[in-house]
């Protein structure tokens, strides 16, 4: 008989890949704060708790009043609750676990949870000897891998998202506003069991396609304009990340060359991705190949996606460099932008595999395919 307050097998595997990154830096203790670190090892999404984590258990410590969800929706995890003393909760369970050398992860801990920690153990641990050192980069490192579960949920999410896209594609028409269509998106995605989406949607036509990040506006579309909609669904705690070029009536020469070069780069760029192949190998061949046909890359071609949308790897010539390994999902994402013209950009989601990768996304990528009228 299963017995549901255990975590799964997929949670413990976590946890003990987890610890033995704790034993490279002999951490006897890591402190989590960031929602989706502690989501990844509890499958428990909450924004108002942090972990602690030895080399035996694993507390959450949460607000009183999350006491009746956790129960109901992760029975496996051990949880202690607190009322108002956040640092005083701290304290009590390093205390508890004999805490020593704590690995802390300063780049997610907010300003308020510092202070309560250092409040804490100021007036709490005098006599106690406790090390806090910077953990940066255990939990990314790990979570960079996907495993069998994340990588459904995943996969998953992207259907959800292309199958909204398909859904809202058919809708499309001149003169519609940039705001429409980004929250046309937005309920296609939540009406297909979406939880929410992986950011804002992103809607830009015309001219402001020139904007790698444009936030989407009242703007309205016009024939003969490129649309960049960028969107992805979260589902089951899991994002994605997808991005095409919608392009209305005839276009000029000078879109079509744009649309052609990103395409040719995403597909020369896939050819790539590759156990062993580094995340700047990937970020070089598509700067060279943009460069080359006279435009500028203007941001990282890709980044890995997870329980965050933007995960390790990146991809960028300035980030430190690291092999692509089996397991990894990320999302490539090359795009080039003229000023005064419009923008194109196209990303797909890909799965790193043994011999190569795995396209996850299945959306038609050609000028063609994405032509409105």
């Amino acid at each position: 008989m299963n017995d549901q307050s255990q975590p799964k097998m997929y949670l413990r595997d976590r946890q003990v890949a987890i610890r033995k990154e704790m034993a490279k830096l002999d951490l006897d203790t890591l402190l989590l704060s960031k929602p989706t670190d502690i989501a990844y090892l509890t499958d428990f999404d909450s924004a108002h708790a942090l972990a602690v984590l030895t080399p035996d258990t694993l507390v959450v410590l949460m607000e009183s009043h999350l006491k009746p969800q956790v129960k109901e929706q992760a029975p496996w995890v051990s949880a202690r609750f607190y009322n108002d003393d956040l640092g005083a909760a701290i304290v009590k369970c390093l205390l508890d676990c004999k805490a020593k050398r704590v690995g802390l992860d300063a780049e997610d801990v907010v300003l308020s949870q510092l202070m309560a920690i250092s409040r804490g153990v100021g007036v709490t641990l005098k006599s106690e000897r406790v090390e806090f050192v910077p953990s940066a980069g255990i939990m990314a490192h790990v979570r960079q891998i996907k495993d069998d579960n994340e990588v459904a949920r995943i996969r998953a999410a992207v259907g959800i998202t292309e199958d909204a896209f398909l859904a809202v594609r058919a809708q499309i028409q001149a003169g519609q506003k940039e705001n429409y269509l980004a929250g046309l998106l937005t309920f296609e995605m939540r009406s297909r069991s979406a939880e929410e989406v992986s950011f804002p949607v992103q809607v830009a036509t015309g001219t402001n396609g020139a904007h790698a990040y444009h936030r989407s506006s009242d703007s309205v579309m016009a024939m003969g304009d490129a649309m960049i909609l960028d969107w992805g669904a979260k589902y089951k705690g899991y994002c994605c990340d997808v991005t095409r070029t919608l392009f209305f009536g005839s276009v000029s020469s000078r879109l079509e060359k744009m649309h052609r070069i990103v395409l040719e780069t995403l597909n020369s760029v896939l050819e790539l991705v590759r156990p062993g192949v580094t995340n700047r190998q990937v970020a070089q061949l598509a700067n060279d190949l943009i460069e080359a046909a006279g435009y500028k890359l203007m941001h990282g071609i890709g980044h890995g996606v997870g329980r965050d949308y933007i995960e390790r790897p990146s991809f960028g010539l300035h980030e430190t460099e690291e092999e692509l390994q089996p397991g990894m999902v990320v999302c490539i994402e090359p795009g080039v932008y003229v000023p005064g013209v419009g923008g194109v950009r196209i990303e797909d989601v890909v799965r790193v595999t043994h011999c190569g990768n795995e396209s996850l996304s299945n959306l038609d990528r050609t000028l063609e395919g994405n032509r409105i009228i």
